[in-house]
């Protein structure tokens, strides 16, 4: 970093970049991460991992796939959108007022727990089984706080999937897990939330699946 003298004022340069451009960079780049790790999108991509290690059959792991991605990610999406398109919630895709999310939050944990029963008469995985109701327990946590405090749901829906992926791939997923801190600053940066809601939300979603994975695990 140097300083620039111009009109009689200095500006940091960092290379050819001026303090307020570097900034703009970091804003449009905490935007980038919040969209790319969309809760949803995690789940989703979570669920591939999942179920191509468990089934080894090419049909029956899709059929999974695209199953427990209905309930878990799929509907609670749709639901929102819908609620975006009838001007429902005035807080745009992110719910910025918290009192927005309350409804979504019971759609998805209906449907995290219809999924659960539907996956449990087509005998998918374990850790298909898991995660669906890890989902669901964490998603009822995260509605309670969320009705007196604005913790961060992409923080703990960035932590449930890392978590999940962890405990069932170990340490080769470790470097997935790098996606929790990313997630924790872009929605601090981008205004959304304050350095205790992502810390919180962070915290909820990793001991919450832990503890699920941990003591209901041997029961499956």
């Amino acid at each position: 970093m140097k300083l620039t003298s111009m009109a009689g004022s200095s500006v940091a340069t960092y290379g050819s970049f001026t303090d307020d451009e570097m900034m703009a960079r970091s804003y449009r780049a905490a935007q980038l991460i919040s969209i790319v790790a969309l809760p949803p999108l995690l789940a989703i991509l979570t669920i591939i991992a999942l179920s191509s290690q468990a089934i080894t059959d090419p049909l029956e792991a899709v059929r999974v796939m695209v199953i427990s991605s209905f309930f878990i990610a799929v509907t609670p999406v749709i639901y929102i959108a819908y609620l975006l398109r009838t001007h429902r919630i005035a807080g745009g895709v992110d719910m910025a007022h918290k009192e927005e999310r309350w409804r979504p939050y019971l759609v998805g944990i209906g449907s995290c727990v219809l999924g659960f029963l539907v996956l449990m008469r087509l005998h998918a995985p374990q850790s298909i089984l898991l995660l669906t109701l890890c989902y669901a327990v964490n998603g009822s946590v995260m509605a309670i706080i969320t009705q007196r405090w604005k913790i961060s749901a992409h923080a703990a829906g960035a932590a449930l999937p890392a978590t999940a992926l962890v405990s069932f791939f170990g340490t080769a997923a470790l470097a997935f897990a790098v996606i929790v801190p990313m997630v924790c600053w872009a929605r601090v940066k981008v205004k959304m939330h304050t350095v205790a809601q992502v810390s919180m939300g962070a915290l909820v979603g990793t001991l919450l699946t832990w503890l699920q994975l941990t003591l209901l695990g041997p029961r499956f």
